[in-house]
Formats: C-alpha cells, structure tokens, sequence
C-alpha cells in the first residue's frame, strides 16, 4: 500500500508540474506582447514626394472620372425624362361647328399642332372637317393631323386626357 500511495503522489506531482508549467509559459507569452491599443507609433511612414504626388493624381483622376460619369448619367436621365414628358402631353382643340379650313388652321397652329399653316390648307382643301373636341400628340405630321380632324370626335373636353393648355 506504501508503495501505492507514493507512485500515487509521483503522478499528481507530474500532473500539477506540467500544469504549472503550461501558466508559466502562457504568462511570459503575454508579458512580451505589447497592447496594440497603446502602442505608440515609433516609425511614421513616410513617403517620397513623388510616390505622393503620384497617389494624389490618381485620385483625383478617379473622382473626375466618378463626376463625369454622374454627369452623363444625369444628362441621360434628363432627356428621357423630357421626352417622356413631350410624348405623353397632347394638344386639346375645339373646333366649332361651322368653322371653315383657314379658322381650323389658325387655331392648330396657335396651339402649335402644325408649324406651316399654308400647307395644312392645302392639305385639306378638298377634306371635310368635324366640329369638336380632338386631342393632339406632340410631334404629328401632317397626315396624322388630317385623320385625327376627319374623325370622330371625343364628347367634350372633360373625355379628353390631361392638356398643356
């Protein structure tokens, strides 16, 4: 039994030896590790004059690059939203009952439907027009005008979309 209790003891002394040991390492370890949250900063960095002037001609060169690209993509976003805008307005005319083909072109033209109002006359010299109201796209040729007058026309102005009157 003595000699169980002294290999007993052997073993557990091994044990908290190797324990100790293992602290003792860990310890030293962490003594040595300086914090890199208080570190000082010994060395600044430094860089040669040329090494930054060439850092900042690249940047630059990238942002002129980055604003010339918004630029364009605003330019882009602008005349489509123009031509959105002129595609979806129209033109609302009334002719009255009665009204003959120089007072019809006068009236297209103020409205700025048609751009030549002696051509719109001759036109529709031998046409006949309708009285009422009728709603013009912006952009319309001649011909395009010419069918929309000769058909049939909307009620009354409440029926028509939205004009830039």
């Amino acid at each position: 039994m003595n000699k169980r209790i002294f290999l007993f003891g052997v073993g557990i002394g091994i044990m908290i030896g190797a324990a100790l040991l293992q602290l003792m390492l860990i310890g030293e370890k962490q003594v040595n590790v300086p914090d890199p949250l208080t570190q000082d900063i010994s060395e600044p960095l430094a860089y040669s004059q040329e090494e930054l002037d060439k850092a900042v001609a690249d940047e630059r060169k990238r942002v002129e690059d980055e604003l010339k690209q918004q630029q364009q993509l605003q330019k882009e976003a602008a005349s489509a939203k123009k031509d959105k805008e002129s595609a979806a307005k129209s033109t609302v005319v009334r002719i009255p009952p009665n009204s003959n083909i120089t007072e019809t072109a006068d009236q297209l033209e103020a409205k700025g439907v048609i751009s030549d109002k002696q051509a719109f006359i001759d036109l529709m010299r031998n046409t006949k027009i309708r009285a009422g109201y009728f709603a013009f796209k912006a952009g319309l040729s001649m011909d395009q005008v010419r069918n929309v007058i000769t058909s049939k026309p909307n009620s009354s102005e409440a029926d028509m979309p939205a004009s830039g009157q």
